[in-house]
């Protein structure tokens, strides 16, 4: 029993915890990120009748994904899945590992579609996580363009459906800060991949920015 991963004790895990709390300071990639792309990933999963195990496995994966951040931007997917092996050790890994391993790893690479329903919670939970509240300092949106979007994102809200099959991103957006064409600009490749994550979950993706649908 005390080999079996579970989310507990990766939230509990010191090394982990000191990743994210060092980039919660440093970045918008740290522990608020990480508490909610886990809790938006088991719910996704739950409220479209995925066991519970599966839930949690995907909480997991969701809480982790950006612990390679703490290396670089760039790649922080594959070593971000490599730390997580090292972290539990040879002797823990097993199927469920690496399952979150995977989804860990890929869920940058919008090349191929997710393996996974596990990683496709993980992708629609981090790639949807675009509101204000991200960011650090209140002012970052005059620093660059994507910051400026990311700031302009007022409310945020993502909805399983398991009768109509459907996931929706519902996002209210202040168009004094940016432009709808903005947000498109910088942000339809992962709208994108959220579709094809969706469809791995058997659904389709439906994109509403300012009650208006987009996709």
């Amino acid at each position: 029993m005390d080999d079996i991963l579970t989310f507990k004790k990766i939230r509990n895990n010191s090394e982990i915890r000191k990743y994210l709390d060092f980039l919660d300071n440093a970045s918008e990639y740290g522990m608020e990120h990480a508490i909610h792309s886990a809790n938006t990933a088991e719910h996704i999963l739950k409220f479209l009748g995925y066991d519970k195990r599966e839930q949690e496995l995907a909480k997991i994966a969701a809480y982790v994904h950006d612990i390679g951040t703490i290396i670089s931007k760039k790649d922080h997917d594959q070593n971000g899945a490599i730390m997580f092996l090292n972290i539990l050790g040879e002797d823990k890994c097993n199927e469920e590992v690496f399952m979150v391993v995977n989804a860990i790893g890929c869920h940058e690479d919008q090349t191929v579609d997710p393996v996974s329903p596990i990683a496709a919670a993980l992708i629609l939970s981090d790639k949807t996580d675009v509101c204000h509240e991200r960011l650090k300092v209140e002012d970052l949106y005059h620093i660059n363009k994507i910051s400026n979007v990311i700031a302009a994102c007022q409310k945020v809200d993502l909805l399983s459906n398991k009768k109509r099959k459907t996931i929706e991103l519902r996002i209210k957006i202040d168009t004094k800060k940016c432009s709808v064409m903005d947000y498109f600009e910088f942000f339809l490749s992962r709208m994108n991949y959220c579709r094809r994550a969706s469809n791995v979950l058997d659904c389709n993706f439906g994109l509403y920015i300012n009650k208006d649908k987009f996709l």
